[in-house]
């Protein structure tokens, strides 16, 4: 006992010697740990918890400690530093054994810092003299070091010294979300901060587009959140309009165009009280003009309450006798929502217009979108005794509001959408009314006809009748001749379809044949009937026995693959019974373009 005793009193001596000092603690981590890692080593063992620990920093600093992050994938001290009161100091000193310090610690570090709006600690470890600190020269640090905040997130924190800083000398703190944020917390000046900053002194309001999208983020129900928009560089804009009306607008789609019935298992929009017009006359006062597009998607609200509205104060506005707003998409929209009541209104309005301008109501020319929008249709009977649609269609095609065109568009839809067995009669009765107005059979009412509920490319009743009455145009060929062989021949059965277009007369063209080479590409020996009867259509002197191996090939991107070969040799093989045959060009293009297996098997149905 006596000996451990003594042993006890000799460690405690040989501790307090050792460790008494700063500069005892500080020898203490070189001799064991060496140079390069005593500074990791002081945070691995506590060390930073001690009272002396800046000063033992101090002497092995001064005694050429170093630190890189390279060395350890342990925590950078400087992640730990940067959490103590007196950080600034540490890191300052942390700083003076020229650290290597990686990117990702680094970030951290920063984003710990201005979470915590520690803008001194900011300026600590981005090595920036706080009396020279401007926006720049923060904005410039913070970018190189690829460290973006949460501006908004900031504000809520109340961190506003370092939020104006970031605002005036950083552009990636501008966004609409963070411009709506602002203003719905009532920093109207930060808010208008980050609008001039955003557009350089050059220019004081936002963009079309811009502006939209600031509208999107703020809202448009509040009507003190809209002033203060309007009035820091926010722009009115014809989808801030309407969406305050309660009018939703896609911001992928502009324009809003009704082109089925689909809109109408849901009620017409209807502004739901006086708010939503007091919200309207605020962006008119504001400047935002009654033009084609807002007439347009208010037109597809089906609201008639709403349209005359908005078309009273077209009136108003000073450029009113200058063009007519009223368009053929918004009377097609109106007419879409089987209102006739809403069509006169925006007819009226029309009338009106002439007569204040000044034209002759004859020749009121309707207002077209230009390129880039939807196109109309013209939707098609719901029914086959539609009276709204067979009376009122006519109507706006007389006016110019649809070509004559409409009436075989809506032939195609009927083809379409009218297969039920049990009414034939009813849908033949309604597919000879359209004829009476004018409908062309297209291709496409072809096509469509072809669908039996299930499957396309059948020859079912609509089919027949309206190929009897389809005229073949020999030249060029029905463009979706193509669709009904890929879709009537997938299926086992007889394609009796394809066959009633050809013994129609349907002219056949590399299109043709190049959809049956696509249709039967892994078809099985004997080969359908339907294909001999086609090539056998391809007599002699036709020029599509010499050329369509040739577009065959030009379609061919890449060369074939082994599971093609088969397929091909087989197929080259049926086609040169029939007396297809190509040239020794296009054996050599085929291998100039990289395809040399194809242009091999091209080589067994060269001309002779």
């Amino acid at each position: 006992m006596r000996q451990l005793s003594r042993i006890s009193r000799l460690c405690k001596s040989v501790y307090l010697y050792c460790w008494l000092s700063p500069a005892a603690k500080a020898n203490f981590y070189f001799e064991c740990y060496g140079k390069r890692q005593a500074i990791f080593m002081t945070f691995a063992t506590k060390c930073s918890t001690m009272p002396q620990f800046r000063e033992i920093l101090e002497i092995m600093f001064q005694n050429g400690a170093r630190y890189s992050c390279l060395d350890r994938a342990q925590v950078c001290p400087i992640l730990q530093l940067s959490r103590k009161l007196n950080a600034v100091e540490y890191i300052k000193l942390f700083y003076t054994c020229n650290p290597h310090i990686s990117e990702d610690h680094m970030r951290s570090s920063l984003l710990n810092a201005g979470k915590n709006g520690r803008l001194d600690l900011l300026c600590a470890l981005l090595q920036i003299d706080p009396t020279t600190l401007t926006p720049t020269i923060l904005a410039l640090k913070l970018s190189k070091k690829n460290v973006v905040f949460d501006l908004q997130r900031l504000i809520l924190d109340q961190h506003m010294e370092l939020v104006q800083l970031l605002v005036l000398g950083h552009g990636a703190s501008y966004s609409a979300a963070n411009v709506a944020f602002a203003i719905k917390r009532n920093y109207l000046s930060l808010a208008k901060e980050m609008i001039s900053t955003h557009l350089g002194g050059e220019f004081t309001q936002l963009t079309e587009d811009e502006s939209n999208l600031v509208w999107n983020a703020l809202g448009v129900s509040d009507a003190s959140h809209i002033e203060v928009a309007l009035a820091i560089g926010v722009i009115p804009t014809t989808t801030s309009l309407l969406e305050s009306a309660g009018v939703n607008i896609n911001p992928y789609e502009r324009v809003i165009v009704l082109n089925d019935w689909n809109h109408l298992r849901y009620s017409p929009v209807k502004p739901d009280s006086d708010v939503r017009y007091y919200l309207n006359d605020i962006f008119i006062k504001a400047g935002c003009l009654i033009d084609q597009v807002t007439i347009v998607n208010a037109a597809s609200t089906g609201s008639k309450g709403y349209l005359e509205y908005l078309l009273s104060k077209w009136t108003d506005q000073e450029n009113y006798l200058e063009a007519n707003v009223i368009g053929t998409h918004a009377i097609h929209n109106a007419f879409m929502w089987r209102n006739w009541e809403l069509v006169e209104v925006l007819l009226m309005a029309c009338r009106q217009w002439a007569e204040s301008s000044g034209n002759v109501l004859d020749e009121v020319n309707f207002a077209v979108l230009g390129d880039g929008f939807p196109p109309i249709g013209s939707g098609y009977p719901m029914a086959f005794d539609d009276a709204y649609f067979f009376e009122k269609l006519p109507v706006l095609v007389r006016l110019g509001i649809y070509s004559n065109e409409v009436y075989s568009s809506a032939l195609e839809e009927v083809a379409l959408h009218f297969y039920d067995k049990d009414k034939r009669q009813e849908t033949i009765t309604c597919i000879d009314k359209l004829l009476s107005m004018g409908a062309q059979v297209t291709s496409k009412s072809l096509y469509t006809s072809s669908y039996d509920g299930w499957e396309r490319g059948r020859a079912t009743v609509r089919f027949r009748y309206l190929l009897d009455k389809y005229e073949v145009d020999r030249q060029i060929g029905p463009d979706y001749f193509p669709h009904i062989i890929r879709e009537g021949s997938l299926r086992n059965d007889f394609p009796e379809a394809v066959l009633l277009m050809l013994e129609k007369g349907v002219p056949i063209t590399n299109d043709v044949l190049g959809a049956f080479y696509r249709t039967y590409f892994d078809w099985a020996a004997p080969v359908p009937e339907v294909v001999n009867f086609l090539f056998r259509m391809v007599k002699r002197r036709n020029p599509l026995r010499e050329t369509f191996i040739g577009w065959l090939e030009t379609r061919s991107e890449f060369d074939l693959h082994e599971y093609e070969v088969e397929f091909t040799t087989f197929y080259f093989e049926e086609i040169k019974k029939h007396g297809f045959r190509t040239s020794q060009e296009v054996v050599d293009r085929a291998e100039q373009s990289g395809k040399p297996i194809l242009a091999g098997l091209l080589r067994t149905v060269l001309a002779e």
